[in-house]
């Protein structure tokens, strides 16, 4: 497999930024259950799972509430073995409480905080896009080098981010 710096070909690689930028119309998420039944977590039905780490699972969920409400989250759950453990729950509890500080375009808003038959949860702010991950493999696969405007946006975005959270440590 080659790398995009190996790439030798020039020509851009075809992707519209701005649907690779993101954007908080939830309108265009494709709906994939995580099961037939789809899967309840308290006031949330988990949709599809996102990604899964050592420490938790990440899912797209619809948090429901009264008179048919929804909204589209992302639930960061911690595994059923490390919420035994008070050390990593204090942890994941500061880092809930932090990253609810950060108000910034950049980094994702935190909405809610809780536990269900003893597993924690951070819910947070959904954004619609491609993850850097799927817009590296396409890249990949077409054998063309990101943009170098895609690629400055990003780390530009990431850098403003880092900055103001850095700073809210001086506050």
């Amino acid at each position: 497999t080659e790398s995009l710096s190996s790439c030798t070909r020039t020509e851009s690689l075809s992707i519209d930024i701005d649907s690779v930028r993101g954007t908080r119309d939830h309108r265009a998420v494709a709906m994939t259950a995580v099961d037939p039944a789809h899967a309840d977590f308290g006031k949330y039905q988990l949709l599809r799972k996102l990604a899964e780490g050592g420490m938790a699972e990440i899912f797209l969920a619809n948090q429901r509430g009264i008179q048919g409400f929804e909204k589209l989250v992302v639930l960061k759950r911690v595994l059923p073995d490390l919420s035994a453990s008070d050390d990593f729950v204090q942890m994941f509890l500061d880092e809930a409480r932090i990253a609810a500080r950060l108000d910034h375009a950049n980094i994702v808003r935190i909405y809610d905080l809780g536990e269900v038959n003893g597993q924690y949860y951070i819910a947070m702010e959904y954004i619609a896009g491609e993850d850097q991950a799927s817009v590296i493999s396409q890249a990949k696969k077409q054998k063309v080098v990101v943009p170098m405007e895609y690629a400055a946006e990003v780390v530009t975005g990431a850098a403003e981010a880092l900055m103001f959270a850095h700073g809210m440590e001086d506050a």
